[in-house]
């Protein structure tokens, strides 16, 4: 066997491997400002389809909401997201796993009462039926 047609079959593996997680982490990336758009614009038909039907959706002061929780709080303005402005994502790939953390600003309304937040995310994406869903998200106040 020819070392340097091996050589450069593995590295064309690599960059292959390299350039389809990239395009995975991409897709993930388009998911979560998807579901921050749908979050936003009370998009109920969007967040179904990006939500699992197990969802848990921590939010900072300890509430958890299932998915039809969510979608009902969003839909009737119980929680309404007026600002999600996130940075520093990241996205860890695993098999069909995906954790996504990010720094966000959220401007909110709650039951009335306007709140604006800085808080760490973490999201857990998993790929059911093809379909990247959202499995569980926390997120902690930071200072």
């Amino acid at each position: 066997m020819n070392p340097t047609l091996t050589f450069f079959r593995i590295v064309s593996f690599l960059f292959f491997l390299t350039g389809a997680s990239a395009q995975k982490n991409e897709l993930i990336l388009q998911k979560v400002q998807s579901l921050n758009q749908a979050l936003l614009s009370q998009d109920s038909s969007t967040l179904r389809s990006l939500l699992h039907k197990d969802l848990s959706y921590g939010h900072s002061n300890g509430w958890i909401e299932n998915v039809n929780e969510l979608i009902h709080n969003n839909a009737t303005g119980y929680l309404t997201y007026q600002k999600i402005e996130a940075e520093s994502i990241s996205v860890k790939l695993k098999n069909k796993t995906a954790v996504v953390r990010f720094n966000a600003t959220h401007d909110i309304i709650l039951n009335g009462k306007s709140i604006s937040l800085k808080l760490h995310v973490c999201q857990t994406w998993i790929k059911d039926k093809r379909k990247w869903k959202l499995l569980a998200r926390q997120s902690t106040k930071v200072n």
